[in-house]
């Protein structure tokens, strides 16, 4: 009996490793040219480059450590302000996070010059996939840079999408659960490479890697970048979680990668743009910058005034008035509110000037809060954390400017004043990358057939 059972544990063994030899074989010959196994025809991927653009009343956001995030409005300003849109070879950005499709609206309409080049795993709408040790769509592009580095980024982002196992090419149209998308522009921007520049610089972001394969994504384009491409560890700057690298298993029992001594820092917004600052300094007409980013992408939606302003509104109060407000609206689909968890909020920037001196805006949401803040001449950035039952499909806000109780000294009639709201957003919470392993969970199921 014992050499029964033996004998089936053997041949369930030599089948998982037929399957996996067969995959890896049909992932070379992708490679080589040859088509993967079409989908249904019904339901044929869309013609390459794939790029779908986020609505304006939608955006999109990187998780940073400290409860910061970077919104895709802000890295776009970042990385134009920092780097410059004209002193540069090439931009190459690669966002493996959920949403990451979203990031590349502001990037595309920056007004940057050189070549850009930028990729996601996932639409703006949609999370991304991995398995227990990488994230799917990085691993792919990974591995066909590494047997083909010469590869122009628009064909390795072209194959990476045919090969990614949960992509649009998935065999199973259950599977086909992310699109990766691709966006170029530039003198070269169907042929610029990873190499092909004098001078080069890297940011590996990840805010809150929690899982193993965000680790496991980090080692990989690590290793990609120093020994394929022949870069330096000082040409490559990794802002990773708290700065160290994690023991043990994460939430979902992988172990994490052991640590290859990889230098990195914090992954706050302060580091954030200082290395960016530090970069800019580097800038030069045969300067490729490259930004990667994994782990954990955020989503939002935009609301938007009665007039049709979106994520701005401003209003004045006369002597007659003594305050005044801006009221907007924004609705979300059912599939939106399930996005919709623990560490969502609402944020804003606000300014205002009063002829009586000090002013305050108050801010409420569909009726379940209210906040006042001091508010003045100069931009002020405010987040208001939010649980996920203060949401509904139609949600309202209203932004209340007027003179504090302190600065009405004599009739309000001879006051008037003038508020602001800039970039408001009501984000949903931070997700990140969905875990699913199409091999590994096939092997147990094959073993309790034998009891």
């Amino acid at each position: 009996m014992k050499n029964h059972r033996a004998g089936q544990i053997a041949v369930t063994l030599l089948l998982a490793a037929v399957c996996l030899a067969l995959w890896r074989y049909g992932v070379a010959a992708s490679q080589l040219g040859e088509p993967p196994i079409p989908p249904d025809p019904d339901d044929d991927p869309e013609p390459f480059p794939a790029y779908e653009q986020q609505p304006v009343t939608r955006s999109s956001n990187l998780p940073l450590q400290g409860a910061d995030r970077v919104s895709d409005r802000e890295l776009a300003r970042y990385i134009t302000t920092y780097l410059g849109i004209t002193n540069c070879h090439s931009m190459k950005f690669v966002f493996g996070q959920c949403f990451g499709g979203g990031m590349i609206d502001e990037l595309a309409e920056a007004g940057i010059t050189c070549t850009v080049s930028a990729q996601s795993a996932a639409r703006h709408d949609e999370p991304s996939w991995g398995n227990r040790s990488e994230d799917y769509y990085l691993e792919a592009l990974a591995e066909i840079l590494e047997m083909s580095p010469t590869l122009s980024l628009e064909e390795a982002a072209e194959l990476a999408r045919e090969r990614d196992p949960r992509g649009p090419y998935a065999s199973d149209p259950g599977d086909r659960k992310e699109h990766p998308q691709y966006h170029g522009s530039g003198p070269l921007s169907s042929t610029v490479t990873m190499t092909g520049a004098d001078s080069f610089h890297a940011i590996l972001l990840a805010g809150n890697p929690d899982g193993a394969r965000h680790w496991g994504d980090l080692k990989r384009w690590y290793h990609l970048l120093t020994s394929t491409y022949g870069f330096t560890a000082g040409q490559i700057n990794v802002l990773y979680g708290d700065g160290a690298w994690p023991t043990g298993s994460d939430g979902d029992g992988s172990p994490f990668p052991d640590d290859p001594g990889i230098e990195m820092i914090s992954a706050t917004l302060e580091n954030l743009t200082r290395t960016l600052e530090e970069i800019g300094g580097l800038m030069n007409p045969n300067e490729q910058f490259f930004f990667l980013s994994s782990d954990h992408g955020g989503r939002g939606a935009v609301p938007t005034t009665p007039d049709g302003d979106v994520g701005d509104g401003s209003c004045s109060w006369t002597d007659a008035d003594g305050s005044c407000r801006i009221d907007m609206a924004v609705s979300l689909s059912q599939p939106e509110l399930n996005q919709v968890t623990e560490g969502s909020a609402l944020a804003f920037a606000h300014e205002s000037f009063s002829e009586m001196g000090t002013t305050q805006i108050t801010v409420w949401f569909n009726d379940s809060f209210s906040e006042t803040y001091a508010s003045g001449p100069g931009s002020q950035e405010v987040v208001i954390y939010l649980s996920p039952d203060q949401f509904s499909s139609d949600n309202t806000l209203v932004f209340s400017f007027g003179p504090t109780a302190a600065s009405q000294i004599g009739p309000t009639s001879m006051a008037s004043g003038f508020g602001r709201v800039e970039d408001v957003r009501l984000w949903f919470g931070p997700l990140t990358t969905q875990l699913s392993s199409p091999y590994g969970v096939y092997l147990p199921l094959l073993l309790l057939r034998y009891p």
